[in-house]
């Protein structure tokens, strides 16, 4: 009779070793599974914000002095804190395709625009809504005059959009853009924005529905003439 108990408690106190084992495996691989979304938005959302502060530096290009680059960001009805859109502008060369000796300009919009994608729960009674940041353009064509600063404005009434390959991942929670003037300090006014500075929070997700973290990233693009 010792001897059977000896057996069971043996087999008992090896039962919750292993128990104990697996579960700090599992909770190895599930940190490891968290760290690599977590790296793996992280680079997605640096690379994107690295790539909108290129684009974004282009505004104004080939407007010379002309101040007409942009459009005052656009908040959320719903939200205020959040932009709901951004659009700017600049000029692209597209030669003299019709031989007159004039240079004839593309006029390009670019609008950053969020975009609701998901709710994320955070807890039992929150929900927190993810979104993604979607890049369009509209060519126009137009002629620059002589003097720039009678830059008209494009032929076109108003821009066609077409989206473009420039898309954030869909884990963003926070997308607001500020117009700065030359000493940094914001303005409401385009035609005195110097810097366009954006701030963006991402959230990356574990399993589409546990967060990881929140991370927080601000990027400043001065826009042209410099």
């Amino acid at each position: 009779m010792q001897i059977l108990l000896d057996q069971l408690s043996a087999l008992l106190v090896a039962g919750t070793v292993i128990f104990l084992m697996l579960g700090t495996q599992l909770r190895a691989t599930e940190a490891n599974v968290q760290s690599a979304s977590a790296y793996a938005a992280r680079a997605q959302s640096v690379s994107f914000l690295s790539w909108m502060e290129k684009d974004m530096s282009l505004a104004g290009s080939n407007f010379g002095q002309h101040r007409n680059r942009m459009s005052a960001p656009v908040a959320d009805a719903s939200d205020p804190d959040q932009t709901q859109s951004f659009t700017f502008f600049r000029l692209d060369d597209d030669g003299d395709p019709d031989g007159d000796g004039e240079s004839e300009k593309v006029w390009v919009d670019v609008r950053y625009t969020l975009v609701p994608d998901r709710m994320l729960a955070i807890s039992d009674s929150t929900d927190l809504q993810l979104y993604q940041v979607r890049r369009d353009t509209s060519a126009r064509a137009t002629q620059i005059p002589a003097d720039p600063l009678d830059l008209a404005e494009p032929i076109a009434a108003a821009p066609t959009w077409v989206e473009s390959t420039g898309r954030s991942p869909a884990l963003v929670s926070y997308f607001h853009v500020d117009l700065l003037d030359g000493r940094g300090a914001e303005t409401t006014d385009p035609e005195n924005a110097e810097f366009i500075r954006v701030s963006m929070s991402y959230i990356p997700t574990y399993s589409d529905e546990l967060a990881v973290a929140e991370y927080h990233w601000t990027m400043t693009a001065g826009v042209q003439p410099y």
